[in-house]
């Protein structure tokens, strides 16, 4: 109970925090920078093909770092008593410092769960066999299952502990053998860490995401003239309330094919100005908004890690 009351408080002091959110912020944005710069050249190749997917992954790969490395620096902040002392540029300085150390384990989390599915479609291919394989296949569902749900526990674990553990280390090796270490000594502890933390932040991603879709639906409803050019996917996140609802009925009906016209032969039309323009700004403010929940899960993260590893 002392740990939730005096150390957790402890790590939301103002400068603390305005600290943590820049980095989380910074990061962040640059992730969904590079994230829509792959999907614009994804948009480029036809649906449906190998470099279309390929080209989303690694923006999903890169985002995902970006998650790494914000935790990472979020973790070098709570080792000093005093934020105030470090600058923010320091903290950037070590976490690009250890940016390829975090590449590298992303990526390795990547070929890991890649060859594991890849394995286990091999696997299904039994299926083929008449009669005997299809009942084998389903024979295999339990161990299937369980392969999935390590799968998936690895992930979370490569998310919530490795920034931490690579963030305090001087090297690769280094990292690696203490996360060894924590979870054949500490793994119960390790455990509890993951859950405690990680339903942190589902919960409070799942209040900010209320919000956001709330919000988003009534921005929506309000620019009638243009919410044709939204873009799909957050067309999908507007919630139709009543609210909403009152003012589409307000509102005029917009006219999109007398409103947007494709001009001559040029490769965007003034309707994907409008999405890119309006894609970005959401984006902007998506990140903004994300950066708090992460950012407090992070510094909650940090403490609870920090007692782990002394042994609290």
């Amino acid at each position: 109970m002392e740990f939730f009351t005096k150390d957790i408080m402890e790590s939301f002091t103002f400068e603390r925090f305005k600290k943590s959110f820049l980095i989380t912020w910074f990061y962040l944005m640059i992730g969904l920078i590079l994230f829509l710069f792959f999907l614009i050249l994804s948009g480029l190749i036809p649906k449906e093909s190998f470099f279309y997917y390929f080209l989303q992954n690694i923006g999903m790969f890169i985002l995902f770092t970006s998650l790494l490395m914000s935790y990472a620096g979020v973790y070098r902040i709570n080792q000093y008593e005093n934020a105030a002392e470090v600058k923010t540029s320091v903290i950037f300085r070590d976490v690009s410092r250890r940016s390829h150390y975090l590449l590298g384990v992303a990526f390795i989390t990547l070929i890991l769960i890649g060859v594991i599915i890849f394995i286990e479609v091999g696997i299904t291919a039994l299926s083929y066999i008449p009669y005997a394989g299809p009942v084998l296949i389903a024979v295999l569902t339990i161990p299937f299952l369980m392969i999935n749900v390590a799968c998936v526990i690895m992930a979370f674990c490569i998310f919530a502990v490795m920034p931490a553990v690579i963030s305090a280390s001087t090297s690769f090796k280094e990292g690696l053998k203490e996360m060894l270490y924590l979870i054949r000594n500490k793994w119960l502890n390790v455990i509890i860490y993951l859950v405690i933390s990680l339903s942190f932040l589902f919960l409070s991603m799942l209040v900010v995401y209320y919000l956001v879709i709330y919000s988003v639906g009534i921005t929506w409803a309000l620019q009638w003239k243009i919410n044709v050019a939204y873009p799909q996917v957050i067309s999908n996140m507007a919630f139709k309330s009543y609210l909403v609802e009152l003012i589409r009925g307000i509102t005029p009906k917009p006219d999109p094919i007398g409103a947007y016209q494709t001009y001559g032969q040029s490769v965007f039309t003034f309707i994907d100005i409008l999405r890119y323009c309006i894609a970005i700004s959401y984006m902007f403010v998506f990140s903004f908004v994300v950066s708090f929940p992460f950012a407090a899960y992070f510094n909650i993260s940090s403490r609870f890690f920090s007692n782990i590893k002394k042994g609290e």
